[in-house]
């Protein structure tokens, strides 16, 4: 288990957070238009697939979309997903909120498209 770990620590950029005990890494792809959200327990490790996230996205103009982020398995990767159009450049707000474990948990993220 420690391997897999290991390699999906590898695999995966993008800021990564702590909020109550909970590894929040997010990854945004721009020209795919994805927005990933990679939960783990920060004291196990143990990757986290029983969540409700949904995200406010405050794009550079000022609009704000907010999107249920389903989680889904891709390959030997579980993460919360889903598309955005980041067409516009400029600074992007990420506002998501997990539903875990009997907690409601906030991470901020941000990320600019130049």
């Amino acid at each position: 288990m420690a391997q897999k770990d290991h390699k999906m620590e590898h695999q995966m950029e993008g800021e990564t957070k702590v909020v109550d005990g909970i590894k929040g890494r997010f990854k945004v792809q721009p020209s795919m238009g994805m927005l990933d959200l990679y939960l783990t327990d920060e004291k196990t490790d143990k990757v986290i697939t029983q969540a409700r996230v949904r995200v406010a996205v405050i794009s550079p103009d000022g609009r704000k979309i907010e999107k249920d982020l389903p989680g889904m398995k891709m390959g030997e990767l579980f993460s919360f997903m889903n598309t955005l159009d980041m067409s516009m450049k400029g600074k992007y707000s990420f506002n998501i909120r997990v539903d875990v474990e009997k907690k409601r948990l906030n991470f901020l993220f941000g990320y600019e498209v130049k």
